[in-house]
């Protein structure tokens, strides 16, 4: 188990409460200097909101609670590969780490996945962003979140 599976394992929690609630399966924990800042669900369905995706939220979240636009020495873990508006928010915010479970290319069977050649480390790369990205954290977990939804998924 990686040092990052707890954290996930809250970022998956978090998933799994949204569901819970009808909301798409989406979790993401914010840290500052290895403590929690925030953790948050997608709130798409209830708020009738697109941009209410959970790493977006996280991001208002931890910059109101820290006082700072600047979100430099936080770690962002999300259960799945973030949408390009998400990661737009992340460079924002100048996020250094990105920790993830789930690829987009590992759903891509779903349309909803299917953002071509798209991948968090091609929109840094375009955008000269220098992200540190690991992946893969709790993987098949993070994925069986999406195969298994029972509340349609959407962009």
């Amino acid at each position: 188990m990686s040092e990052d599976s707890p954290l996930m394992r809250i970022a998956i929690d978090e998933a799994r409460a949204g569901l819970a609630k009808g909301e798409q399966p989406f979790g993401t924990v914010i840290t500052s200097k290895e403590t929690i800042v925030c953790q948050t669900h997608s709130l798409k369905v209830s708020t009738s909101d697109p941009t209410a995706h959970s790493e977006t939220l996280a991001i208002r979240a931890a910059s109101h609670k820290l006082q700072q636009r600047a979100l430099a020495d936080c770690v962002v873990y999300t259960t799945c590969e973030p949408c390009p508006m998400c990661l737009g928010a992340m460079l924002n915010a100048r996020v250094k780490r990105l920790v993830m479970g789930a690829r987009l290319r590992d759903l891509s069977a779903n349309v909803v996945f299917s953002f071509g050649s798209y991948s968090a480390e091609s929109f840094a790369s375009m955008v000269g962003w220098t992200l540190q990205i690991d992946s893969g954290v709790l993987a098949e977990e993070c994925i069986g979140l999406y195969r298994g939804a029972n509340t349609p998924l959407t962009r």
